[in-house]
């Protein structure tokens, strides 16, 4: 088959031989196995970690029958702590989705294209995919016991979704680096008989015979049920069928590359489908695949990276279940220790004389016997039972004082105050020094939370009708496929990559309002609709619009007032400059004036040579009286000439000392 064949075939396993099948299945079949085998010592680690952490309880016998068996619970406390943290500040936005805009954007579209996308996607997890949410509630809650967990993103038919896939339900061989370059890995599905047969019948599985065989439990499940005491039933004709995909790389078109495929089989090797997973394929000028790009449909949240460098990771299960265990320990000796100390015994000799049988006493009662009282007091021997040991109580607390640094559930963390001399300041360094293991966490689900959009957003590229309708708060809007057809990389999630406590950033946001008001630039309107975001406030836009009124800067009394005197000052030199000038003009008018008088004087009396002499002096007149023009022009000052007689002077607002001294 060429290559072009397998592209485009819905099911190749329609096309293949049955034999060249079989061969497939149990090829899959094995890798499987094997991956499981790899991985067998960390299921034993997570089984006895799940134990303690949903305080499952076996029968205890020893040091005697129902002796104490208290579990105590570091690490519940650790998980539901560590999720009710991120998940607030992951998921609290109503717009979880946001697109970043690159490069210039005169005309807005690119603004548009990524408001359109964002909301888009924000309504696709939010309120299209109903199960979103809850499937990542149960990922925080299962990443730290566990260390890894996977969201899986697939088309549906219908919709994008993503579900929660927990690590032992994804079998990756143990020394994999990651399911971009390994070379397989197996999730494991169970599906109910009439899911198959729907399928079977839409042509999307061949038709197999459903066998219902008994399940292979691993290590995981056995440990599990021998401390939960539960048994699976084998007769139960409902029960779920256990199907495989295998996303694996095989050679189906013999030209020596394999290609990326998903393989869905049973547990006895029968294959059920075949699809393939090109996303891009190379080829150079003779057609011959140069490399193919697999789609991947997992999303890896890491805890902590292991460092084995196991695919697996560290969570809480594999560092606190010693501890733990130590924990559970120490608090049952110190209780059997108690019960000891209080119910004591002892040994009864011969000449005690007492009645067989238990003896009990009531309140106030006295016991008549047969024996004296030396004889009693002789014949009875108390075993010496120490009280609980407070060594012993001292090294619990020690535990669990570490147990609790290493998951940071210090008394701050988890609500309490401090004592009353502590002061504020010291009280916030201790808490942002505690917050920062898990500050680093959750930027780890940050990175993968936004890896997860990113997949969602390549398939609404593949999958999303040329026009889709959608409605966010009554509001119809429409969104166009090509409006994928961008970089995904632009998209991330809406959360701050870098977490802060709801009190950090509230009292940020407070020196940023603050700030506001005393300098001039920012953006007023959009600083109070943060604020109101931030706590978390229901119909912002309602509360506060964008107004153009809105947009106008509360006034400042400091700025005001120095503003007003800085118009007073520039309004007396004003005044100043102007009255000088004019007694400057008014001085050159008279001289011009006394000139043209003594012109006409030399005139009629016939004098040429004065009049040449006074018509020179006020040629000299009016080029002074221009360069005073000139200079008042240059100054900003309107010509003197052409102000109208009655109009007035500058006014100095009333109240208000003027720089010279004087009042208005």
């Amino acid at each position: 088959m060429d290559i072009e064949t397998l592209y485009d075939a819905t099911n190749i396993a329609e096309l293949l031989p049955e034999d060249r099948l079989n061969q497939i299945g149990q090829k899959c079949l094995d890798d499987y196995k094997q991956d499981k085998t790899s991985r067998r010592e960390w299921e034993k680690r997570m089984a006895t970690a799940i134990g303690i952490a949903i305080q499952s309880t076996e029968t205890k016998n020893t040091p005697w029958a129902k002796a104490a068996n208290v579990k105590f619970p570091l690490l519940s406390i650790a998980c539901i702590q560590f999720q009710s943290r991120i998940y607030p500040q992951l998921f609290s936005s109503p717009n979880p989705v946001k697109m970043r805009v690159i490069g210039r954007d005169a005309a807005s579209e690119k603004h548009d294209r990524a408001k359109r996308v964002s909301e888009h996607m924000s309504y696709q997890v939010l309120e299209q995919d109903k199960a979103w949410l809850s499937e990542h509630d149960k990922l925080l809650i299962v990443l730290p016991m566990m260390g890894s967990s996977f969201i899986k993103s697939y088309y549906d038919g219908d919709m994008v979704k993503g579900v929660h896939v927990n690590a032992n339900d994804l079998v990756v061989n143990y020394y994999a680096k990651s399911l971009e370059t390994c070379s397989r890995y197996t999730h494991v599905i169970p599906k109910y008989e009439n899911e198959i047969i729907e399928k079977q019948r839409a042509g999307t599985y061949l038709e197999h015979e459903l066998k219902r065989s008994v399940r292979e439990k691993n290590e995981l499940d056995k440990l599990q049920d021998d401390r939960q005491g539960l048994t699976e039933p084998n007769d139960d004709t409902d029960a779920p069928i256990e199907l495989y995909e295998q996303y694996c790389l095989i050679d189906l078109d013999d030209d020596g590359y394999k290609e990326p495929y998903t393989v869905t089989f049973d547990d006895e090797g029968r294959v059920f489908r075949i699809v393939n997973r090109f996303e891009k394929i190379k080829q150079d000028t003779d057609g011959r695949i140069l490399k193919i790009h697999a789609k991947h449909y997992f999303t890896k949240y890491t805890f902590i990276p292991s460092p084995d460098g196991g695919f697996y990771d560290m969570g809480f299960g594999s560092l606190l279940t010693p501890i733990n265990e130590s924990v559970n320990t120490l608090i049952n000796q110190l209780i059997d220790a108690g019960t000891l100390s209080i119910r004591q015994g002892g040994f009864i000799g011969r000449g005690a004389r007492l009645k067989g049988g238990a003896l009990k006493f009531k309140m106030g009662e006295f016991i008549k016997i047969d024996s004296t009282g030396d004889d009693l007091r002789k014949n009875i021997f108390q075993m010496p039972f120490k009280e609980p040991s407070g060594t012993l109580f001292t090294l619990l607390n020690y535990l669990v004082e570490y147990g609790e640094r290493l998951s940071s559930v210090s008394d701050m963390m988890v609500g309490k105050t401090p004592g009353q001399n502590t002061p504020a300041t010291t009280a916030m360094a201790a808490l942002e020094e505690g917050m920062k293991v898990i500050t680093a966490i959750y930027q780890r689900v940050y990175r993968s939370l936004k890896e997860e959009y990113q997949k969602r957003y390549l398939l609404n590229k593949e999958y999303l009708d040329p026009m889709e309708y959608y409605i966010i708060s009554d509001d119809e809007k429409a969104i166009k496929q090509e409006d994928y057809l961008g970089d995904p990389t632009d998209i991330s999630p809406t959360a701050d990559p870098n977490m802060s406590s709801d009190t950090q950033r509230l009292s940020r946001m407070e020196v940023i309002m603050q700030r506001s008001q005393m300098v001039q630039g920012y953006n007023v309107p959009l600083v109070e609709k943060r604020f109101l975001q931030l706590l978390n406030v229901e119909g912002v836009e309602e509360i506060f619009p964008m107004t153009p009124e809105a947009l106008q800067p509360p006034p400042n009394p400091e700025a005001e007032l120095a503003a007003r005197q800085f118009e007073v000052d520039q309004i007396v030199k004003l005044n100043e400059m102007r009255i000088s000038t004019a007694l400057a003009d008014s001085d050159m008018a008279v001289k011009e004036t006394t000139a043209l008088l003594n012109i006409a004087k030399a005139e009629s009396m016939g004098n040429r040579d004065e009049i040449e002499g006074y018509r020179a002096l006020l040629e000299q007149i009016r080029e002074q009286r221009e360069m005073i023009k000139d200079g008042m022009e240059q100054r900003g000052l309107p010509g003197m000439e052409n102000k109208p007689a009655n109009e007035e002077i500058p006014k100095i607002p009333g109240g208000l000392q003027s720089a010279a001294g004087t009042k208005p």
